[in-house]
């Protein structure tokens, strides 16, 4: 933001590219973790092949059959978890065939990266963004890997709720919303919000991508 806006406050152009960056960043964010994830889940499609069953690629496949399964019952195109820990090979051809095209249809279709979001895309593989949501997950076969509970979202919450306006709000709305906050700290709440980001990347590292070696 600094080379963008007045050291000395708002200004019509300030405001412009303010929204602009609230805009940009927010699509960052939702963009970095949706490749995360699909990295994570790349890692453990490999892992299964070459080694053993990855307990990320079990839990999505578990989430993902309750779904799919209770959107077409009579079909039950995805065989139960009994089967799938038995064969390594089956449990990935339930990935390839069924699982990884519902969730890339899922990515496709959001817009957006609030707490909402992060459940649907971390709650599947494991990792806990809250406690009480994850709950529904545990049920359908999910185990906890990892959490990120700790992490500070508050700052990436409010931005999203700011990229709420600038994006789908219109232009007068959003420029009314930011002018009641300085350049410094939208600048200061983009700065965590990457910091947030960085913070989830180190868990999802730590935890998820070494996960049943």
């Amino acid at each position: 933001m600094d080379p963008l806006i007045p050291s000395t406050g708002w200004n019509s152009d300030g405001l412009d590219a303010a929204c602009a960056y609230v805009g940009l960043l927010h699509a960052e964010v939702e963009s970095t973790l949706e490749e995360m994830v699909g990295i994570i889940l790349e890692n453990s499609r490999t892992v299964t092949f070459h080694y053993q069953t990855h307990p990320v690629l079990m839990n999505c496949v578990l989430h993902y059959r309750a779904r799919i399964n209770g959107l077409a019952p009579e079909l039950d195109i995805i065989p139960a978890k009994g089967l799938l820990k038995k064969d390594p090979l089956l449990l990935i051809k339930a990935w390839d065939n069924h699982v990884k095209p519902y969730f890339s249809l899922m990515v496709e279709k959001n817009h957006g990266a609030g707490v909402k979001y992060m459940e649907k895309m971390l709650h599947p593989l494991g990792v806990v963004v809250n406690e009480k949501a994850f709950r529904r997950f545990e049920g359908q076969g999910v185990s906890k890997i990892s959490s990120i509970r700790k992490v500070g979202m508050v700052e990436l919450m409010e931005l999203a709720s700011l990229r709420g306006v600038a994006m789908h709000g219109n232009s007068r709305a959003a420029r009314t919303r930011l002018s009641i906050t300085t350049p410094e700290n939208i600048a200061a709440r983009g700065a965590m919000s990457v910091s947030c980001m960085r913070q989830i990347a180190t868990v999802l590292a730590k935890d998820t991508w070494k996960a049943g070696r």
